[in-house]
């Protein structure tokens, strides 16, 4: 179980920081502000993130084990990538939001007033549903769903792959 919890912390520190630079990337080129719209594609593409994390983390577990391991055996390697990495992602997201892009949420939100004014929709009502979507609390919180959500289903898909396809319960 020791091994479990050094690879997951291994591969979920890697996950944080790779979101950090996805996160810092998005800025640099303009996604959380001028090329707004095209933020949805990206955070997409960022769930490839914690599920090339997953299966790292269980390659290395397979290689600690002599090339073999039991779906169960991979599936509770890739649970404690997952749980963890959802973890690191709502510190990545709060550290972002607060220190290297503290506009973060205001520029996402006057953009889709913007968009709403060059409509012709009603801005205040743009604005209220902006800010209700475009703040810390929420953004922590979809951090973690995402992060854990999309794990889940990528853990079950590694350790099926990976696996050996013994059913041993061990979860060495």
């Amino acid at each position: 179980m020791i091994t479990n919890f050094k690879i997951a912390i291994r591969y979920s520190v890697l996950n944080g920081l790779l979101m950090m630079l996805w996160l810092c990337i998005e800025f640099m080129i303009g996604l959380q502000d001028k090329y707004a719209d095209l933020l949805l594609y990206s955070a997409i593409l960022s769930l490839c993130i914690p599920i090339f994390g997953i299966w790292r983390a269980l390659k290395e577990k397979r290689e600690v084990v002599d090339g073999s391991f039991s779906f169960q055996q991979a599936f509770a390697t890739a649970i404690l990538v997952v749980l963890f990495s959802s973890v690191l992602a709502m510190v990545v997201q709060f550290v972002f939001t607060n220190f290297v892009n503290p506009d973060y949420f205001q520029g996402l939100i006057e953009h889709y007033v913007h968009k709403a004014f060059a409509a012709g929709g009603d801005t205040g009502k743009a604005r209220t549903m902006a800010e209700q979507y475009f703040n810390l609390q929420f953004s922590i919180i979809e951090a973690f769903l995402w992060t854990f959500l999309s794990g889940i289903l990528a853990a079950a898909f590694w350790a099926w792959r990976l696996s050996s396809g013994t059913n041993d319960t061990a979860t060495s």
